[in-house]
């Protein structure tokens, strides 16, 4: 690539600029997948409260809680509260 000055015309040769697309494009992919690897780690892990559940599924807690006592949707106890992880409601 030759380049005069910032306001000029860029003359690339040949598939130079495929190939510099190409480049960019494994490069931005890259840092995209490993950015959505960590977002799904946390996903999986991230536990929510009943309220939080239920917004996130777009039903009332009272269905909520339907599926949970029926063993549809697992849930986790912490003393005297629950919580649910955010993969489960994901897969259900």
């Amino acid at each position: 690539m030759k380049t005069q000055d910032p306001t000029s015309f860029v003359i690339i040769q040949g598939n130079e600029l495929t190939d510099t697309i190409r480049a960019i494009l494994k490069e931005e992919l890259a840092i995209n997948q490993s950015s959505k690897k960590d977002t799904n780690f946390e996903n999986r892990h991230e536990l929510l409260t009943r309220k939080q559940s239920a917004e996130f599924l777009k039903v009332s807690i009272s269905t909520l809680n339907r599926h949970i006592k029926s063993g549809i949707i697992p849930v986790q106890h912490f003393g005297t509260s629950i919580r649910i992880k955010k993969m489960d409601l994901i897969k259900g």
